[in-house]
């Protein structure tokens, strides 16, 4: 079901040139020819930069292998890379994944949540399902990229007038599409449903400015929008419009106990400054 392998010792050449984690600028220009190539290109950059944020070093889970790139670009770059690909995950409504609990320290999973399940009722519980396994195999203090595809977005918003019948405005959006299933997300509602043991820490929108892989091969319009797209990635109110959003979650590092009998802790009381700060967006965030 799954594939391990180790990172910089598994390959003999030099590691995938990519972005902002070594330094290196994005080249629109090098981006492959094809229109549809090269906005897939322009995501797989985009979301590669967020995972190696949290990636690098660590002892990784690649949930579905939903961009093939971006798992060539971690592997290098990781001490542990674990693949379970999309197929294995089935189409029913339940995800149970054959991995010991707090086993890896990042997992990310990209275009494979929106398109779990057969229906709209085996879709969430695929989903919540996923979310909870998610939070069990990773470690205390772990932290996890997933990929949603957003029901505030331009294209989710027309798939929902499309398909007003179906949709309620309390649940999510399930449609047919190429790859059998989509389903588009509303991020309030999502956090609500988050298991205890995943907190949301941070959010990332990708492709706010693109509305058509066609635009990126004009020439000078293309360079523009493709270095709109990481500028509005990580503004707070763009990014909430993206097409496709990158929950950054993490796992509560259990409450330190002091000894019977020892003193005060330093760095203990609210005025200390210590611990983490406050979630870019609540559990129980407004609704959008």
């Amino acid at each position: 079901m799954s594939r391990s392998t180790k990172g910089p010792s598994r390959t003999g050449g030099k590691a995938p040139l990519i972005l902002a984690p070594v330094g290196l600028p994005d080249q629109p220009a090098l981006l492959p020819t094809r229109e549809s190539d090269r906005l897939t290109a322009l995501v797989d950059r985009l979301t590669a930069d967020v995972v190696l944020r949290h990636a690098t070093g660590r002892r990784v889970l690649d949930l579905g292998r939903g961009s093939p790139e971006v798992t060539d670009w971690v592997g290098p770059r990781v001490d542990h890379l674990s693949v379970v690909d999309a197929v294995d995950l089935g189409r029913g409504a339940a995800i149970g994944l054959p991995l010991p609990d707090a086993s890896f320290d990042c997992v990310y999973s990209l275009r494979t949540l929106p398109h779990l399940g057969h229906d709209a009722r085996s879709s969430q519980t695929a989903l919540e399902s996923a979310l909870t396994e998610v939070g069990r195999v990773l470690t205390p203090g772990g932290v996890a990229v997933l990929g949603l595809d957003n029901a505030r977005s331009p294209i989710g918003l027309f798939h929902g007038l499309r398909h007003l019948a179906r949709r309620q405005s309390s649940t999510s959006l399930v449609v047919d599409s190429p790859r059998g299933l989509t389903r588009f997300d509303v991020l309030s509602r999502v956090t609500e449903r988050l298991p205890p043991t995943l907190t949301p820490v941070d959010l990332h929108g990708v492709r706010v400015v693109v509305a058509s892989p066609h635009l990126l091969a004009v020439p000078l319009l293309g360079r523009l929008l493709a270095g709109l797209e990481w500028r509005a990635r990580d503004q707070p109110v763009i990014r909430r419009l993206a097409a496709h959003l990158l929950m950054v979650l993490r796992r509560p590092m259990p409450p330190h106990r002091p000894n019977p009998g020892s003193g005060p802790q330093l760095g203990s009381g609210s005025g200390s400054g210590s611990g983490p700060g406050p979630a870019p967006f609540p559990r129980s965030a407004p609704r959008q």
